[in-house]
């Protein structure tokens, strides 16, 4: 069987590749192209075990949820989409403040996610409502890239094109990412009492 690696290219995406990203948890990359998909790889496999399609235009930048139970795709339609990994399903739909999404970065415990832009803005989203929260401006040219700070949250730090890096103030999230990871690792056991209660845990 060919697994994706030195020798074997991942084939799969009909026209050019702008991004991918790892799994934070396993051998499972994201990626997403021209050709208005996202695409799921495992390591080893040379080609991918599922596609997101809906984008109406190229899928510019791609991230993972802090649970790997999802991924975010930002595109040139000016729209932002978070996948079940698992059924393929569009599970949130999120209209770009402005321009279009450059770049993705979840906070820590997963509940928002943070879009920047072309035009110098970072949009940051509710996942649980799918609503714009806030709109933080200042660059003065697109923004490339974004990182929150580890435990809660409470930076957001953006770099762009003016050459400048950037950092924003946000409300201390809550640090579930533990809860996350023991609710994983308790299903990977087979242990549905404690996947439960870690799931109690991190809602």
């Amino acid at each position: 069987r060919a697994s994706c690696g030195s020798t074997e290219p991942c084939r799969g995406h009909v026209y050019p590749v702008w991004d991918v990203a790892a799994c934070p948890h396993g051998s499972y990359l994201v990626s997403g192209g021209s050709d208005r998909t996202a695409r799921l790889w495992s390591t080893e496999h040379a080609r991918p075990l599922r596609i997101y399609a809906g984008h109406q235009s190229d899928v510019d930048t791609v991230a993972w949820h802090p649970n790997s139970q999802y991924v975010a795709t930002g595109s040139s339609d000016r729209t932002i989409r978070l996948w079940d990994v698992g059924t393929g399903a569009c599970a949130r739909l999120m209209s770009a403040a402005s321009g279009c999404a450059t770049c993705l970065a979840f906070s820590p415990d997963g509940r928002q996610l943070a879009a920047g832009a072309d035009d110098g803005s970072v949009a940051v989203y509710d996942l649980g409502t799918a609503r714009r929260v806030a709109l933080l401006e200042g660059h003065q040219g697109p923004v490339w890239c974004a990182a929150y700070s580890r435990g809660s949250g409470s930076l957001l730090a953006t770099g762009g094109a003016d050459r400048t890096l950037r950092l924003y103030s946000m409300p201390p999230c809550d640090n579930i990412l533990d809860a996350i990871n023991a609710e994983l690792a308790a299903a990977a056991a087979g242990d549905p009492a404690a996947a439960d209660a870690a799931a109690a845990a991190a809602a």
